[in-house]
Formats: structure tokens, sequence, C-alpha cells
């Protein structure tokens, strides 16, 4: 018979091996498990014998792979052990056919030749299991204790989260259960393997390395199981006690590589998310600065409006003196009347100035937007180059509105100069007006206040378009496709709210290069259009003394000059201080107050409560270079208060002043 003996013990295996050799038989030995199994690859014994306790791999493992080896299935196996008795072996928990208790040499032998015997005469299936030498051995106390030693390192090995492999001479020599657990393979499919063959070829460079590496390193790798793929940190537990030695640590850190990248994905979500906090911030940033910067430049337009309008009083005032001087030569008379005529085209503009600085209650009166446009379109060829044209397409009757005239400027000058920018290589500039009806349909989904008929009117370009989320935004305030420094982003939204004021509807049409449709609706009114007469108005004088309170000399000078024209009696103050000096001199002189509303020192409305406490039936009129807003600002309200606008009329102040007087 063929015959394999693995016993770590080379004394009793010499003895043994020769009693057998000389009965006959072919006798291979191995002093450990591995090198049972290598013998075992190529060779099929028909009886094998091995020790319990044995180097590398112990006799119950070995018993287990080689019952997994196909070719040695029939093979009759014999688990041998000195410690036998102390730890009640089972052969059939071991996979093996018979059990032999360690005795003396000779005993020993005794029993290798009966178990010889039963394997000539048994076969492996059988259901019987031998025990041979019980009865001849007894319970050893320092035995039992080594072995309960070694149950409670098994154990605690066990117990362990983290996997350990042992391997020995390129073979895995030992496994615990952790390591069964993560590697999701029974113990005899890893025993006895050579640990590269398990994973995949792209991941045997990292176990091979670790093998071969010192102490402490570390590399993790991808572990299939039928479950799954698994991530795996694999790691050397011990310096190498010799050179065919090392013992792996393996950990199962899926979930932590999972959590940790679901924390580096919500890490990155959140600094995306700062990211665009931060940029939302300067942003807004930007635009506070944009608007605190479009405040001063309000306020300050607001300054130079008041200053302007001041100016313009005195060369409206005394363009109107020379219109009234008798026997003015015609020549003459046809300057002044250009004068005044251009004075108050300065004062629309003042007024659209400070419009677009500051909200305040629109002036809508019927207008033709027919002559409305043909006026701002001679203002807008002076804005755009030679190379962009410039074509009004006015409609063939009269399309008359109710608008702010200043504001109805500001939002051509506005969709004009964008045109402008949107051609930079020159193209066409066409303003249409038509008269168009719309539906209850129209009216609802645009936000109108009514159905019926409207006036349209439409700024076309030739220029380099806009795309779908350009023209989203393109009302928003602050949003501009300009560049830095080149836009307020506030020019559109100026333009969407006027209209919005008028009751009306903006729609804008763009497509990338091929131009631009701004379309604004404006209800049509049923109205007749007073044209501004620029005429010679008699007016009445009177000889009543009133007191001029104002701060600008030239103003306040021509005032008190057309008053003396028409027989009044004038006293002057610079500010409201001397103004209630002067007022107390002749408090039983003056029938009327002509004050500023803004001036050093006291506004007019403290002068006047000043003075009303002295008198309370002084009458008073207001005047004022600021806009209506600003006036409310400073107390001067109600529907009783006259009030005159910078610049000043004349024909209107003299008017205003008797029409006070006579109240």
């Amino acid at each position: 018979m063929k015959i394999l003996i693995v016993d770590d013990n080379p004394n009793l295996m010499s003895y043994i091996e020769k009693k057998v050799t000389e009965a006959g038989h072919e006798v291979v030995t191995a002093l450990d498990g591995l090198s049972a199994i290598q013998a075992l690859l190529n060779w099929t014994p028909d009886v094998i014998f091995t020790d319990y306790f044995l180097p590398s791999i112990n006799g119950d493992v070995l018993c287990r792979i080689i019952r997994n080896m196909d070719h040695l299935k029939e093979t009759y196996l014999v688990i041998v052990s000195a410690a036998a008795k102390e730890m009640q072996l089972d052969p059939s928990k071991v996979c093996a056919n018979a059990l032999i208790a360690k005795g003396t040499f000779e005993e020993t032998a005794q029993h290798f030749f009966a178990a010889l015997a039963d394997a000539g005469k048994s076969r492996q299936d059988s259901q019987e299991h031998t025990v041979m030498g019980m009865d001849s051995v007894y319970s050893r106390r320092i035995t039992v204790e080594l072995l309960e030693k070694y149950g409670h390192l098994q154990t605690l090995l066990d117990s362990m989260s983290e996997g350990i492999l042992e391997i020995y001479s390129g073979r895995i020599v030992y496994v615990n259960q952790a390591g069964i657990t993560i590697l999701g393979r029974q113990a005899d499919q890893l025993l006895a393997a050579c640990p590269l063959t398990l994973f995949d070829e792209s991941e045997r460079p990292k176990i091979e390395a670790i093998i071969e590496s010192e102490y402490k390193e570390k590399a993790v790798v991808n572990w299939k199981t039928p479950d799954g793929e698994k991530i795996l940190s694999v790691k050397t537990l011990l310096p190498k006690r010799d050179e065919d030695t090392i013992i792996l640590l393996i950990e199962d850190i899926t979930e932590r590589v999972h959590a940790e990248q679901a924390l580096q994905s919500y890490q990155n979500h959140l600094e995306t998310l700062v990211e665009e906090r931060n940029a939302e911030l300067k942003r807004t940033s930007e635009q506070l600065c944009q608007a605190q910067k479009m405040e001063a430049v309000g306020t300050l337009a607001g300054g130079i409006a008041h200053d302007f309008n001041n100016i313009l009083t005195v060369i409206m005032g005394l363009s109107s003196r020379i219109q009234s001087t008798v026997g003015l030569d015609d020549r003459l008379r046809q300057l002044a009347d250009q004068i005044v005529v251009s004075s108050e085209r300065a004062a629309d503009l003042t007024k659209g100035l400070l419009a677009f600085s500051r909200k305040q209650q629109i002036n809508v009166e019927p207008h033709d937007l027919n002559a409305v446009v043909t006026g701002t379109a001679k203002l807008l060829r002076r804005l755009l180059p030679e190379d962009i044209a410039l074509k009004v397409k006015p409609a063939d009757q009269a399309m008359v509105a109710l608008i702010d005239i200043a504001l109805m400027d500001q939002v051509l000058m506005n969709l004009g100069t964008n045109a402008r920018d949107a051609m930079p290589t020159g193209g066409m500039l066409t303003i249409n007006i038509q008269a168009v009806t719309l539906d209850e349909t129209f009216k609802n989904t645009r936000g109108l206040v009514k159905s019926g008929r409207y006036v349209l009117l439409s700024v076309s370009d030739t220029g380099t378009g806009m795309d779908a989320e350009t023209i989203a935004r393109i009302f928003d305030p602050f949003f501009t496709t300009k560049p830095l420094g080149k836009g307020t982003g506030l020019g559109l939204s100026s333009v969407y709210g006027i209209v919005k004021q008028h009751d009306g509807y903006i729609d804008v049409t763009s497509e990338l290069g091929k131009g631009t449709t701004f379309d604004i609706y404006l209800p049509l009114v049923d109205a007749k259009v007073e044209p501004k007469a620029v005429a010679d108005v008699q007016v009445k004088g009177g000889s009543e003394t009133i007191l001029v309170i104002e701060d600008d000399a030239d103003v306040r000078s021509l005032i008190r000059d057309v008053l003396s024209e028409h027989g009044y009696d004038t006293v002057e103050a610079a500010d409201g201080n001397e103004g209630v000096s002067v007022f107390n001199e002749h408090r039983g002189a003056i029938s009327l107050i002509i004050l500023d509303v803004v001036m050093p020192g006291k506004s007019g409305k403290d002068v006047l409560e000043e003075i009303n406490s002295i008198c309370p039936d002084v009458k008073a009129i207001f005047m004022s270079g600021y806009t209506g807003d600003i006036v409310l600002e400073k107390g001067v309200r109600g529907d009783n208060v006259d009030f005159l606008q910078k610049p000043l009329s004349l024909p209107k102040l003299l008017g205003k002043v008797r029409e006070v007087l006579d109240r």
C-alpha cells in the first residue's frame, strides 16, 4: 500500500517508517502540513496518517483540505495525537476514518498496522470510525492546561473584527474566523492556497508588495465575493520571524470608504455651496456698491438739477422779458422765442435726469407718440455713429397715449443706446409705431390692466442679439452684458418700471446674430393733444407788497424785477433767517411770501411756520428746483399748498401770484 505519514516528531516518524517499510509498504513522510499538501498534489496514497498538532497547518485542517481534493476522496485518513485523551477527539469531527491515541513507540506502531488492516477492508464512506489506543493513555494535567490556553488564544483570535492570515512559504497556513467572514470563503478553501491567486490580477502587485515589504506596510485592495465587492485594507501585523513566514491583518473598510466618499462628496457639495454663496455675496456686494454709487449719482444729479433749474429760470425769465418788450425787432423776437423753446427742452432733460435717479410720481398728459418719437429721434441721432442708420416709421394717424414725456424720452434713449452698443460694426435701428387691438387672452397672460386698443412702439436693431438665458434676465436690476464699468444694469429695469407705471407691457424677442426687438404696448386714449403755445401772454399786475426769500441771487433779482415791472412792491431775503427778520420789519405791509423750499439755515417750511406763528393769515407760494419727492421730504405737502416747479415760467409765476392774492 502507498502510505503518507505526517508528523513533526522525527524519531517517532523514523520508527514507524522503518516498521511499515519492512512490511512491504511504500512510505512517504512529511514534517508539516504544507509539505504534506505539496506531496499530495500529484500523488494518491491509500492511507494517510497525520498528527493533530503540526507546524503550519494542523492535522484537523489538513484532513478537511484532503477531503476537498477530488483524487483523495477515497483515501483512508487516520488522525494521530498524543493529546487525544485530553481533547476527547472524535475522528468524525475532523473528517477522519480513524483515531490513534499516541502511546509508546511500540504501541503506536501496533495501532498503525491495525489501521492499515482496517483500511484494506473498509471504504472511506463507511459510517464506522475506529478509535485505537485511548484505553492505554492517561489524561495529563499540563496538557489540559496547555489546551485550555490554546483554546483561549483561539477564541481571542476568532473574536477579533480584523482578519488574520498567516503565510508560510507562500501559502496560507492560518486564518481566523474574521478572516473567513471578510473574505467570504471557507477555511479549507483558504488554507494551503497561495494568497496572490485569491485576488484579481490588477490587485496582485499590491499584495505581493505587502508580502515582500517591511513591517506595517499597508495597501487598499478590491475583493470580490458572491455578495458583491468589498474594499479591504491589508497590512503586515508583526515583523517577519523568518524569510518564510508573514502575518497579514485584513480589515473590511468598505463602509468606512463609502462613508468617507459620501463625506467627501458632501464636503465638495458644501464647498460648492460656499463658493456659490461667496459668489452671490460678491455679486450682492457689487450690486450694493453699484446702488450706492447710483444713489450718490442721484444725489449729485438732484443738486445739479436744482442749480441748473435756477439757471434756466433766469434764462427763461429774461427771454420772456425780451419777448414782451414793445417794438422788438422780428429777428430778435424770433431768437428770443428759440431761446425759450430750447430752455423748455433743457428743463425736460433735467426732469428726465431726476427721474433716472429717483422714484417720483409720474406726470402724464395726452401726447401723440408720433410726435414724441420724432422729437426724441433727433436727439438720439447725435448719439449714433455714422455707420448706424436710424429709421422712424410713424403711424398714419395720431397715436395718443397718457405719458410722462420726460420718462418716455428716457425709455427711447435707453433702448437706442443699447441698440447702438449691440451694433459695434454698424447696422440699422428702426422705431416703428402702429395701432393694435389686444384681446382678453393677451391681457391676462401679460398682466395688462385692460384689453382693447394699444399703441405698439417697436424698437429693432440688426445687432448681435441675445440667447435665451440673457433674455430671461434682461429686465433684472443690476444685470448687464456689458464689460465692468461700461453698464449699470439699471437701464432696462428702469425701462420696464416706467412702462409698468404707464399701465403698459414690454416684450423682447432676440436671436444670436439676428438682432433684437423691444415691443412696448401703451393704452390708446381718446383725448386731444393740447399744443404748447409760445405766445405773448398778458397777465395782471398789482400793487401789493411781496416778500421774496431765495438764496440764488440771480433768481431773486429776476423775480424782483418781474414783480416790480408789474406794479408790485418787493422786499428780499437771501435765506430763511433773514426772511423772518424782514417779515417782522414789514409785517403790516406784506401780503404774499414767495420762498424757496430748500435754503441754507432754515428750510422754507420752517420759515413759513415761524411767520405763521406771528401772522397766521399770510399767504405763501413755495418754489423749488428739486423734484416733487424731495419737496415732500422737506414737509411741503397738501392740496392747499401753492407750489411752482423751477425753472419758472414768468407768465405762470405772475398768474399764480395774482391767483393767490385774489383768493
